[in-house]
């Protein structure tokens, strides 16, 4: 049975005196079954309200995970309880993986010209599952570059040759390293170290077909999708963070570059985080500096924002 991970998203929205919290509940496969105070409330997505003085036990199960279960409670002056207080609050807890059964061969030496003897035993192999916060809290951070492989181009005026794209995806390449070095991602990721590793993003965005790169509209990668991609990458780091961007679009009408920034379990290849986040700030003569000047903008305005928000909360 394939195990993978489990996302579980909890976004809470506040209202009242007596009606404490709301929670949308979202999992990650979507057929993994949710219950909420022991009641089966079906699989994928399920409804949460907690009241004053009432806490609520959600549990998430599905065969080859490690099952979720955690207690939601109000929290009084008097009680002290575990509760939410900001209305942007978005709580996401991605379980491990159960531990797999490795089944090695020990080899007996021959003692005395007797034969060797093979045994086979079977082990339990571990495998150490980051998460979110340690996006936020690690000194070092392995950067994979800019994933073009799936983008799309549109102009109010529809380019029929894709060709001519994809041949300015390395000069955009070219012109993002030269201005995002590794001191640039050290100051923005604010962490020791950053390892980079650009020309991995640059061998995937080798794969980019003519024929699939010019957009109609505006489009947006799946974290699903992405998830899939990650999974097939070939890394050669085996332990740590990684970090990568997606270049979902570039629309032209509103010199829109949205892109997907994606922070993740380099042993599992498991996505940590998957921030979706677009920026208008296309500029400059001439294609190659136009869209290249939009990404540098578009990172610079991503991490001033919401990854120095996201740092500062974990770091509380």
């Amino acid at each position: 049975m394939k195990k993978t991970l489990l996302l579980l998203i909890l976004s809470i929205s506040f209202s009242g005196k007596a009606f404490f919290a709301a929670f949308d509940i979202v999992s990650t496969p979507s057929d993994a079954k949710i219950y909420i105070d022991g009641d089966y409330k079906g699989t994928g997505k399920a409804y949460l309200a907690i009241y004053e003085k009432k806490d609520v036990e959600v549990r998430v199960e599905k065969d080859g995970y490690i099952s979720y279960k955690k207690i939601y409670a109000y929290k009084s002056e008097e009680n002290g309880k575990i509760a939410y207080s900001r209305e942007d609050n978005v709580l996401k807890i991605i379980l491990m993986e159960s531990p797999k059964e490795v089944t090695k061969t020990k080899v007996t030496p021959s003692v005395k010209g007797k034969t060797q003897t093979k045994s086979k035993q079977k082990e339990i192999e571990v495998v150490s599952i980051l998460t979110v916060e340690d996006v936020y809290k690690v000194d070092t951070i392995t950067f994979y570059g800019y994933d073009f492989s799936h983008m799309k181009f549109v102009e109010e005026k529809k380019i029929e040759d894709g060709d001519r794209i994809v041949e300015l995806i390395p000069k955009w390449q070219h012109i993002i390293n030269e201005h995002n070095s590794e001191s640039y991602f050290k100051k923005i990721l604010r962490v020791d170290n950053v390892v980079m590793r650009t020309n991995y993003g640059e061998a995937q965005s080798e794969k980019v077909m003519a024929i699939d790169v010019i957009g109609d509209s505006k489009a947006e990668l799946s974290t699903d999708d992405i998830q899939k991609w990650l999974t097939k990458y070939k890394l050669k780091e085996n332990k740590g963070v990684g970090y990568i961007i997606f270049i979902d679009c570039f629309y032209k009408p509103r010199k829109n570059v949205a892109m997907t920034f994606v922070f993740f379990d380099i042993a599992t290849k498991r996505i940590l985080i998957a921030d979706k986040f677009d920026g208008n700030e296309a500029d400059g003569y001439g294609l190659p500096h136009y869209w290249a000047q939009g990404v540098t903008a578009t990172i610079e305005l991503y991490h001033s924002d919401v990854f120095r928000k996201n740092k500062k909360k974990y770091s509380e």
